[in-house]
C-alpha cells in the first residue's frame, strides 16, 4: 500500500525568517566593517574618524549595510587625488598664514598631488571577505 506525505511551506514566514537572519548578519558584518575602519582611518585632527557612518538598510526582499564617510575632503583622503592649482574666487591674491607663523600672499598655490589611502576599502575586504562575502567591483 503506497503512503504519500504532503509538505506545505508557509511562503511569507519562510521569507520574514530568512530576512530576519540576514538582517542580523549584515548588521553583525557591517558593524565590524565599521569598527575596523575607525581603527584605519588617518587621523591628523580626528574629524575624518569622527565623520565616519555606518546605516543598514531593509526592504521587503533586500537587507543592505553601508559605511561611509560624509565630510567633504574623504573622497580626496581615500582615493587620492591630483597635482591643482588653487586661484582665488573673491580677491587678488590668496592669503594664509605659514607654519612659521609669517602671513604669505600669492596668486597662486600649486596643491601637490597625493597617494590614496583606502580605509574603507581596505576594512570592507579584512572583514567582509573572511565573513564569507563576495566583494565585486562596482560602478
Amino acid at each position: 500500500m503506497p503512503v504519500g506525505f504532503s509538505l506545505t511551506l508557509n511562503q511569507p514566514a519562510l521569507r520574514a525568517v530568512a530576512l530576519d537572519a540576514a538582517v542580523r548578519l549584515v548588521t553583525d558584518t557591517t558593524r565590524r566593517v565599521f569598527n575596523r575602519a575607525n581603527v584605519l582611518t588617518p587621523v591628523d585632527t580626528g574629524n575624518l574618524r569622527a565623520h565616519n557612518n555606518m546605516r543598514v538598510l531593509r526592504t521587503a526582499t533586500r537587507v543592505t549595510g553601508e559605511v561611509f564617510n560624509d565630510t567633504d575632503y574623504a573622497r580626496a583622503v581615500h582615493n587620492g587625488n591630483k597635482a591643482y592649482t588653487i586661484r582665488p574666487k573673491r580677491r587678488k591674491a590668496l592669503r594664509w598664514v605659514s607654519k612659521g607663523g609669517d602671513v604669505v600672499f600669492a596668486k597662486s598655490a600649486r596643491h601637490p598631488a597625493r597617494r590614496g589611502r583606502p580605509w574603507l576599502l581596505r576594512a570592507l575586504q579584512e572583514v567582509a571577505g573572511p565573513a564569507g562575502f563576495t566583494l565585486s567591483k562596482t560602478a
